[in-house]
């Protein structure tokens, strides 16, 4: 089952990420966001 839920969550990053570049927007803005808290905040 673990197996099965993962190649399923594999698919949905995958996808989404195919959209993104599709859209012509950086992969990942969410992240992106983190990373500048992160950076801002030591």
């Amino acid at each position: 089952m673990l197996h099965f839920g993962l190649e399923i969550y594999h698919k949905y990053i995958i996808k989404q990420i195919e959209l993104l570049r599709k859209a012509g927007r950086p992969a990942g803005p969410r992240i992106g966001k983190r990373r500048t808290r992160k950076d801002g905040k030591p």
